[in-house]
C-alpha cells in the first residue's frame, strides 16, 4: 500500500473512505473502529496502524498519524530530511485537511447540483445519495393511504415485487407508519424484496417521508457494511429532499385538479347525462386511465345503471348495463358502503362480479371504484377507472394523487346531480303549477270571451255615435258639420278616440296578440313609442320612490310596426321594471341600433330570475319564484302577451341578463327604403 493515506470518517460508526491524495475522489470504504486514538498527531508503529482494517498492510517502519475530528491520515517517516519534526508535522496536516476539505466539498456540491436542477427527477437524487452516503443500493415505496398499499416506485436493483398490502410488509418497513418513526437504521432480518442483489447487504437506513402529517413514502438505503448508519445533518435532509423532488414530479397532479374544474363550468342544468357523456373522455385523458364508466343509482329499478362510459379517451354510446344492490359486487360494495373499492389483479379478484367490463386495450390490471357522495350524505353513484397508464403507455400502479383526483371528480358529479335532481324538481313543480294556472286561466278566459260578446253591442254605441251625431245634425239642417263650433267638434273626435280604446281593451281581453297588432307602418321609435308611455310613467314610479334615467338621443330612429301595439308592449316592460325593482333604484332605458334592427334596452334592480326559470318567463301564467315568495302583484300574462305581440309587430322581447341588474330588449324593424 502507499507510504502516505487520507481518510474521511463517515456516518455515525467506525467506518472511513479513503481519498485520493491528487484529486481528492473518494477510493474505498473501510471499518477503523479498532483504532482507539485522540485528537491529535502521533507517531506510531506499523502494528498500531494495522489495526484500521486495510486490506493492504503498511510496510515496516514508524508512520506519522494525524486524528482531526472526521479526518485520518498517516505518512511514513522518512529519514534524511533536514527538516525539525514540528514543521514536518505542520506540513502533513495543511496538506492533508486541504485533501480533506476538497473532498467534502466535492461531494457536497455534486449533491447539492444534483437536489437544486430542474430537470433531475427523484431517481438522479437517490442515485447521488447513495454516491454520497456511501450506501451500495436503494428503493423508494409509494404508500396509498386510500388503499393501504405500498408500491415500488424505483430501485437501485430489478424486482418482481411492484406492490404490497401494509399488513404484509416487513417489520421494518410497516413501523414506517407510525409517525414516531421518522428513521431506522438497524440489522437487515427480513425485507419484503427479494432480489439477489440484496443478499449480501446487512445494514439498512431507512426514513418516512410526509406530506404534511402523513406518510406518502418510505426510502430505504441498503448497505453490506454492519452498524453503517449515516450522519445526523444528511439523515435530516433526506426525507426533506426526497418529498420535494417527489412533490415536483407530481406537480402536474394540481394542475388536473384545475383542469377538472374548468371542465364543468359549462355544465347547465337538465342536460347531465349528455355532459357527461362528452366530458368523460377528456377527463379520461387528461389524467390518463384507460377506460372509466359512471354508474347512477336508479330509483325505479333499485340498481345502479350505466350513466356514461370512456375508452381510450373516446366517448363511446353506452349499452344498457346495471348492477343489481341484492348482488354482491366491488361497484356494489362501494356504492352500499360509501368507501373506495379496488383491486389490483380485477380479471382474477373472485369480488369482481363482472357484471360490466369496460373493454382496454391492455390487459385489464388494476380497478378502482369511489362513491360518487356529496359530504355527509348518501352516494347517488359509482365512478370507476380501469388500468391507470404512464406517460410512455405502460400500466402503472393507482397513487394517492390519482385517487385525490378521482374523489375530487366524484364529488363534482355528485354536485350536478344534485343541481340536476333540484332542477328537474323545480321543473316538475313549475309544469304542475302552470297545467294547474292554465286550467284556471281557461275558465277565465272563457267567462272574458262571454264579457267581451256582451260589450260588442254597447260598444257599437259608443263608437259610431260620433258618426251618428254628425248625420243627425245634417239631416235635419241644423248645422253641417262644417259649420260645427271647435268645441263640439272636439267633443266628436275624443269619443272617436274613446271608441277605439274600448274596441282595443275587448281585443286584449282575449289575450289573442294577432287582434292587437293592426296597422303596420313606418312610425317614430321615440315619438309614437316610448314617449307616449314616459308620459304617465315618470311620475308613476318617481311616486314609488324609483327614477327613470332616459337616453332620449339613443332612441330617435324610425321602424316599421303598429306603433299603439309596440307602445302597449314598451309599457309592459317598463310597468314590470317599476313593479319588481327595489326602492331608490333607478331603471335605466336607452336605444341601439343595427342595420336591420332599432331595439329599447330596460335595466332594473329589481327581483332576480332563477338560471332554471329562464326558459319559462315568457310562459303564460309563469311567474317566478322570487315574485311569488314576495307577493308582488302579478298574473304572469304580461311578457307572453309581450312576445306574442311582436311575433305579429315585426320584432321580439327577450330576456338578456337575469340580474344586476336585470336587462330586457325590445327589437322592432328598423324603417327602410323598401318600407317608407
Amino acid at each position: 500500500m502507499s507510504d502516505e493515506a487520507v481518510y474521511y470518517r463517515i456516518g455515525t460508526g467506525d467506518y472511513a473512505v479513503s481519498i485520493n491524495i491528487d484529486t481528492a475522489k473518494p477510493l474505498e470504504v473501510f471499518h477503523v473502529g479498532n483504532l482507539q486514538i485522540s485528537d491529535g498527531i502521533h507517531v506510531v508503529n506499523q502494528d498500531e496502524l494495522s489495526k484500521l482494517g486495510m486490506l493492504t498492510p503498511p510496510s515496516k517502519g514508524k508512520y506519522t498519524l494525524l486524528s482531526k475530528g472526521k479526518i485520518l491520515a498517516f505518512e511514513k517517516l522518512q529519514g534524511g530530511i533536514r527538516l525539525s519534526q514540528t514543521l514536518r508535522n505542520e506540513v502533513f496536516e495543511e496538506r492533508t485537511v486541504r485533501v480533506a476539505e476538497q473532498f467534502r466539498r466535492r461531494m457536497w456540491g455534486k449533491l447539492i447540483d444534483c437536489v437544486y436542477s430542474k430537470n433531475t427527477g427523484v431517481e438522479e437524487v437517490l442515485n447521488q445519495l447513495i454516491t454520497h452516503t456511501f450506501s451500495d443500493h436503494y428503493s423508494l415505496w409509494l404508500y396509498n393511504e386510500h388503499t393501504q398499499h405500498f408500491h415500488l416506485h424505483c430501485a437501485s436493483f430489478p424486482s418482481d415485487a411492484q406492490y404490497v398490502p401494509a399488513d404484509n410488509v416487513d417489520a421494518t418497513l410497516r413501523e414506517m407508519l407510525d409517525e414516531k418513526n421518522q428513521y431506522i437504521h438497524r440489522a437487515i432480518k427480513s425485507e419484503q424484496i427479494n432480489s439477489n442483489r440484496l443478499k449480501d447487504m446487512v445494514w439498512i437506513n431507512r426514513y418516512r417521508i410526509e406530506k404534511g402529517a402523513g406518510l406518502i413514502a418510505v426510502v430505504s438505503f441498503y448497505s453490506r457494511h454492519d452498524s453503517f448508519s449515516f450522519a445526523e445533518r444528511i439523515s435530516q435532509i433526506i426525507p426533506e429532499i426526497i418529498s420535494s423532488k417527489l412533490e415536483r414530479e407530481f406537480s402536474p397532479y394540481l394542475d388536473k385538479h384545475l383542469q377538472v374544474r374548468t371542465l364543468v363550468e359549462n355544465y347547465s342544468p337538465g342536460n347531465l347525462k349528455s355532459f357527461l357523456s362528452s366530458n368523460l373522455p377528456k377527463l379520461t385523458s387528461l389524467i390518463g386511465w384507460e377506460s372509466t364508466s359512471v354508474f347512477l343509482f336508479d330509483a325505479e329499478i333499485g340498481s345502479l345503471t350505466l350513466s356514461a362510459l370512456a375508452i381510450n379517451g373516446t366517448e363511446v354510446e353506452c349499452p344498457k348495463a346495471s348492477y343489481d344492490l341484492s348482488t354482491s359486487s366491488l361497484t356494489g360494495s362501494v356504492y352500499l358502503d360509501s368507501k373506495l373499492a379496488f383491486s389490483y389483479d380485477i380479471s382474477n379478484d373472485p369480488r369482481n362480479s363482472h357484471g360490466f367490463d369496460e373493454s382496454t386495450n391492455l390487459n385489464p390490471v388494476n380497478w378502482v371504484g369511489v362513491p360518487i357522495v356529496r359530504p355527509t350524505e348518501s352516494p347517488v353513484g359509482v365512478l370507476r377507472v380501469r388500468n391507470k397508464l404512464s406517460a410512455n403507455g405502460e400500466i402503472v400502479h393507482f397513487n394517492v394523487f390519482d385517487i385525490d383526483l378521482l374523489q375530487n371528480i366524484a364529488s363534482i358529479i355528485a354536485y350536478l346531480c344534485h343541481i340536476e335532481g333540484t332542477f328537474r324538481g323545480r321543473e316538475q313543480a313549475i309544469q304542475a303549477d302552470l297545467s294547474k294556472q292554465e286550467a284556471e286561466n281557461e275558465q277565465l278566459s272563457e267567462y272574458i270571451k262571454t264579457f267581451r260578446h256582451e260589450l260588442k253591442s254597447p260598444l257599437t254605441v259608443v263608437t259610431q255615435a260620433s258618426n251618428t251625431i254628425r248625420r243627425a245634425l245634417a239631416q235635419s239642417g241644423i248645422c253641417d258639420e262644417e259649420l260645427l263650433p271647435k268645441k263640439v267638434k272636439d267633443i266628436l273626435s275624443d269619443l272617436d278616440m274613446v271608441g277605439s280604446r274600448l274596441v282595443y281593451v275587448t281585443s286584449v281581453l282575449t289575450f289573442e296578440a294577432q287582434e292587437l297588432v293592426k296597422d303596420i307602418e313606418v312610425t317614430g321609435l321615440f315619438h309614437d313609442i316610448v314617449a307616449p308611455v314616459l308620459a304617465f310613467s315618470i311620475p308613476y314610479a318617481k311616486n314609488r320612490g324609483r327614477t327613470l334615467k332616459v337616453d332620449k338621443d339613443s332612441l330617435f330612429n324610425n321602424v316599421y310596426c303598429d306603433s299603439q301595439a309596440a307602445s302597449m308592449v314598451f309599457h309592459m316592460l317598463i310597468d314590470n321594471a317599476i313593479k319588481y325593482s327595489k326602492p331608490n333604484t333607478t331603471i335605466t332605458i336607452r336605444g341601439g341600433a343595427s342595420e336591420t334592427l332599432c331595439s329599447i334596452y330596460i335595466e332594473s334592480y329589481g327581483l332576480p330570475i332563477l338560471p332554471e326559470e329562464k326558459e319559462y318567463i315568457f310562459r303564460r301564467y309563469f311567474r317566478g319564484a322570487h315574485a311569488k315568495q314576495q307577493k308582488t302583484d302579478g298574473s304572469g300574462i304580461g311578457l307572453y302577451l309581450a312576445r306574442e305581440i311582436m311575433k305579429h309587430n315585426r320584432g321580439e322581447v327577450m330576456l338578456k341578463r337575469l340580474s344586476s341588474p336585470t336587462l330586457f330588449v325590445l327589437s322592432i324593424e328598423r324603417a327602410g327604403k323598401e318600407n317608407k
